[in-house]
């Protein structure tokens, strides 16, 4: 668990963005930090999911460092929000081992049915009426279930099925990109899964 005084030192991120257990859970609390053109709190969740995945595999990261390694490789200005190969850039500079998979919402439920995918860092479309591009992590919990961090509002921090949080917060239209970290994951190489066509 994040130690309360490293919460309450971290500049520019109000302490509750952070859940009890030291992931940050929502961005709106991190307009303190200015992220390329934007404040974080408008275009920070893809540096957010990226130190939320190290935290939740355990390695030690610093809220603040992980924002400046990612802003120092953020194109655009962050206009755009963060590529996604921005996010497989930073883990791949590191040499830290993951797997990339792109598809349609069915990729999903099967990767939920695999038990060597604990941590997930998913880009997808975020509703339905107004399709918001969007990050969030996801955590292996108990079952079939996963803890989501900083989906959407009100939506924070949930622990649900996989097939639910799809049904609820994925745009069918929008292909999903998802970083899964981890040893024996590829070494740190590209290996994609092309999600079949008309899966969803």
């Amino acid at each position: 668990m994040m130690d309360q005084k490293d919460i309450m030192s971290t500049e520019g991120i109000d302490p509750r963005a952070f859940s009890e257990d030291g992931y940050l859970k929502d961005q709106d609390f991190t307009e303190g930090l200015k992220y390329g053109y934007w404040p974080s709190s408008y275009n920070g969740c893809g540096w957010i999911a990226v130190y939320n995945a190290l935290h939740a595999a355990g390695l030690k990261s610093v809220p603040e460092k992980v924002f400046q390694e990612m802003l120092d490789i953020l194109p655009f200005e962050g206009r755009r929000g963060t590529p996604f190969r921005t996010v497989a850039q930073y883990y791949r500079e590191r040499k830290l081992p993951h797997r990339l998979y792109y598809g349609r919402r069915g990729l999903m439920n099967r990767l939920a049915a695999d038990e060597s995918v604990q941590i997930g860092i998913l880009r997808y479309g975020e509703g339905f009426k107004r399709v918001i591009p969007h990050y969030t992590v996801f955590v292996r919990a108990e079952g079939d279930r996963f803890r989501f961090f900083n989906s959407d509002d009100g939506q924070e921090d949930i622990t649900v099925p996989m097939a639910q949080f799809v049904r609820e917060h994925m745009n069918p239209r929008f292909w999903a990109r998802v970083l899964v970290p981890g040893e024996g994951a590829g070494r740190g190489k590209k290996a994609k899964e092309a999600g079949a066509p008309g899966a969803g």
